[in-house]
């Protein structure tokens, strides 16, 4: 029974994530905001930490797209907070992110935007690392267009973001993304 109940739980996050990232692509920041909520609200009624982690990653990619960025600091730290890698590294096929990566990658650009690029550039190290632990060629491509591009776009260092640009057609290129195979 309880493993049914966490597999629904686990379903509810996946399909919460899921419409998040559809209201995310077409820029629908109302709808993201009460997504965030109800995951919040999902997290405070269910004893699951997988929800709660969740809840944190939405509301912060919501805060910093809304500009909200201190709030989105602290989302993407209680995050850090939180995780357990023997008990939160979330498998591929059910989640798209790890969530401790996650935050991490968006961590970095958050903190140059509030001023702080060295502790950018740690955010941004930490994410590959975990990243390259983790060696999923998604994950990885995420970390370079975010911590990776995305970063070095902000620091003025356009050969670092062509360093990132290659590595994810590096990472095409290695895996079955190429067109044509």
């Amino acid at each position: 029974m309880f493993s049914a109940s966490v597999s629904a739980r686990r379903s509810l996050v996946a399909t919460l994530s899921g419409e998040f990232v559809y209201y995310f692509v077409r820029g629908d920041y109302p709808m993201m905001r009460r997504l965030s909520e109800e995951a919040r609200q999902v997290a405070n009624r269910l004893p699951d930490p997988i929800i709660r982690l969740a809840s944190h990653r939405l509301a912060g990619i919501t805060a910093m797209h809304f500009g909200a960025f201190p709030e989105a600091r602290s989302e993407f730290e209680a995050i850090l907070r939180l995780y357990d890698a023997r008990r939160h590294r979330s498998q591929p096929v059910h989640y798209v992110h790890d969530p401790k990566v996650s935050a991490l990658t968006y961590l970095s650009l958050v903190l140059w935007v509030l001023g702080f690029p060295e502790q950018a550039r740690r955010s941004s190290a930490a994410a590959f690392q975990c990243a390259a632990e983790l060696d999923q060629a998604n994950l990885t491509a995420h970390v370079h267009n975010f911590a990776g591009a995305g970063l070095d776009e902000l620091l003025g260092d356009v050969p670092g973001v062509q360093a990132h640009a290659e590595g994810i057609v590096e990472l095409a290129d290695g895996t079955a993304w190429a067109i044509g195979t």
